[in-house]
C-alpha cells in the first residue's frame, strides 16, 4: 500500500517538475533614418548562456516590408547578416550586447527574457508576434 501512494506521488511530481530555463530574445530592426524611430523588425534571435545548443532564429519570410519603407535598402546587407547569423550558430549574449552598439541601419534592441520549458513553442509564438507573423 506504501509502495502504491509513493508511486502515485512521484509520478505527479515528474511532469510538474519540468525543467525550465531562462532565455534572451533580441529583436533586430532596419532603421533607415538614424533620427527617426520608424523601422521594421525583420528578426528574432533567442539564446540561452545556460543552454548553449539552443539557439533559434526567425525572419519575416521577404524583405518587402523593408522595402516598402526604404527602397534605397541595403537588402545585400541584411541578407548577409543573416547569413552570419545562421552560420554562426554558437553566438552567445556578449555578442548579442556587442551587437546592440552598432551605429548602422540594423539595430538590435535591447533583449527580452522569457522562462520555460518549452523553448520552441515559446519562442515560435514571441518571434511570430515581434514579426507580425501569423
Amino acid at each position: 500500500m506504501q509502495d502504491r501512494t509513493t508511486r502515485k506521488v512521484n509520478e505527479r511530481a515528474g511532469p510538474r517538475s519540468m525543467q525550465t530555463s531562462l532565455f534572451k530574445y533580441y529583436v533586430i530592426r532596419y532603421v533607415p533614418d538614424m533620427l527617426e524611430d520608424v523601422g521594421i523588425d525583420f528578426a528574432v534571435v533567442a539564446i540561452s548562456d545556460s543552454q548553449p545548443s539552443w539557439m533559434a532564429l526567425k525572419q519575416i519570410p521577404t524583405l518587402d516590408r523593408v522595402l516598402e519603407l526604404d527602397a534605397e535598402a541595403d537588402v545585400d546587407l541584411i541578407n548577409a547578416l543573416l547569413a552570419e547569423l545562421i552560420t554562426n550558430i554558437q553566438l552567445d549574449s556578449q555578442y548579442m550586447e556587442r551587437a546592440l552598439q552598432w551605429e548602422n541601419c540594423i539595430r538590435v534592441l535591447p533583449p527580452k527574457e522569457f522562462l520555460t520549458s518549452d523553448f520552441e513553442g515559446t519562442f515560435t509564438l514571441l518571434s511570430n508576434a515581434e514579426l507580425g507573423i501569423g
